[in-house]
């Protein structure tokens, strides 16, 4: 159901990284298509990279919740953050 609700912001083709730490590593290692960002989680632990896709020009689109982005990135738990990295297709 959140793949379908976040159709226009990403498609089923891409690979996706959770975690700001992780997130943060694919953006400033050039493999970053797009990062997603959680309104719930804490300010002071995503601002940094939001910062980062900034000065990179990498597209941050915000997500309603950490649960939301778990579930697209197939966790059972919320991330606060995860980036689709470049090129990666999969079936699903």
């Amino acid at each position: 159901m959140v793949r379908e609700r976040y159709t226009s912001w990403a498609t089923a083709r891409g690979r996706y990284v959770a975690g700001v730490k992780a997130a943060t590593r694919t953006v400033v290692s050039g493999e970053a298509l797009k990062v997603y960002v959680a309104r719930d989680a804490k300010a002071r632990i995503v601002q940094g990279l939001v910062d980062v896709c900034r000065d990179r020009g990498i597209e941050v689109v915000w997500a309603d919740t950490m649960e939301e982005l778990g579930e697209l990135c197939g966790l059972r738990v919320g991330a606060a953050a995860c980036a689709e990295i470049k090129g990666m297709d999969y079936e699903n």
